[in-house]
């Protein structure tokens, strides 16, 4: 019983230290829509980090871009904000 107590304590560990560093989160979906200016009018691409874990990237990134967090239980969008890249860091932005 003591050694699968052990057992059980070390799997659990190892799943925390894992899942604290998945950019993943279960609960939510994260869109990430790119444009070419701070216009935030003509797309340019897209990264989909997907309920499912994957991540689906189309077109190209910018400076530019909106993040949509998305409920993976009803899709339901709880939150659209606006970003821009600059001195190597996003930054939020006032959407148009």
């Amino acid at each position: 019983m003591r050694k699968l107590g052990r057992v059980g304590f070390v799997a659990m560990v190892v799943l925390l230290t894992v899942s604290s560093f998945a950019q993943v989160d279960p609960f939510f979906e994260l869109d990430y829509n790119y444009y070419s200016d701070g216009t935030f009018a003509t797309w340019v691409g897209e990264e989909d980090n997907a309920c499912d874990g994957n991540v689906y990237y189309s077109g190209t990134t910018s400076n530019f871009r909106t993040r949509d967090r998305i409920r993976c239980l009803d899709g339901i969008n709880v939150s659209h904000s606006c970003w821009e890249f600059s001195n190597g860091s996003w930054t939020p932005v006032t959407c148009p």
